[in-house]
């Protein structure tokens, strides 16, 4: 399966376009409960920062994917071409492979889950979006898995941040009836970012395009990141070397 690339003990999986597609295909008919697990530099960062981070939820995942580039190496990024490792592709799959599938959806909050899920469905062609579920809400969570288990969704999205969602996947996942669950974690606050509509006065100077597509490279942005990665990298090898 294309190639693997160990990251902060994460062993990330590198698949080609085509690969991916197959690999998903198969997780949506199988009778098993697959995960695909989307690691961003949140995740990164929790494996560094927090305690409570569950290593083994990504490492017995069945497909672990780089949401963002720059959670690679700059030495992987040169070496590893036509790898998808962008959270706007994998989501843009995952969409169109979820034509005629019902689809969960349990986000940190109330709005964030629901601008999620409208943005989700435009990208989207004949989801059926069966339901869904947010943190703040307050419901015990057996109350939730009992209403995903009756809906019995085809995908479940889960977009809350690290380490949340892996202490969530580790309690629930043997209890669920669903086929293929996606931990997307905090990308989801990029994608939301990212398809915000602009001030109203950036529509009146016909510059609505140019405002996205400045968004959309973010060249700052991927600076900070990267800087943000280097001390990231440089901590978790410190400690490493400090338990051998």
């Amino acid at each position: 399966m294309g190639g693997i690339v160990n990251i902060m003990g994460l062993s990330v999986n590198t698949p080609g376009e085509k690969e991916l597609r197959g690999l998903i295909q198969s997780y949506m008919t199988n009778d098993a409960i697959n995960v695909i697990y989307m690691v961003s530099l949140g995740t990164l960062k929790s494996i560094v920062c927090d305690s409570d981070y569950i290593l083994d939820v990504p490492n017995e995942a069945d497909l672990v994917l780089a949401a963002e580039e720059i959670v690679l190496s700059k030495e992987h990024r040169r070496k590893i071409r036509g790898a998808v490792n962008n959270y706007r592709v994998l989501m843009k799959m995952i969409g169109e492979m979820c034509k005629n599938k019902k689809v969960y959806v349990i986000g940190e909050n109330q709005k964030s889950t629901e601008n999620f899920i409208q943005i989700f469905i435009k990208h989207s062609t004949d989801v059926d979006m069966c339901g869904m579920y947010s943190m703040d809400a307050g419901y015990n969570d057996e109350s939730v898995i009992n209403d995903i288990n009756g809906k019995v969704p085809d995908v479940l999205l889960l977009a809350f941040k690290s380490p949340m969602l892996e202490s969530w996947i580790a309690e629930h996942k043997l209890k669920l009836n669903v086929r293929l669950m996606v931990g997307i974690g905090d990308i989801s606050e990029d994608l939301i970012r990212e398809n915000a509509e602009p001030a109203k006065w950036i529509t009146k100077l016909g510059i609505r395009n140019l405002y996205f597509n400045i968004i959309n490279k973010k060249y700052m942005d991927n600076k900070r990141k990267e800087r943000i990665l280097d001390s990231l990298l440089a901590e978790y090898n410190n400690g490493e070397n400090k338990n051998t």
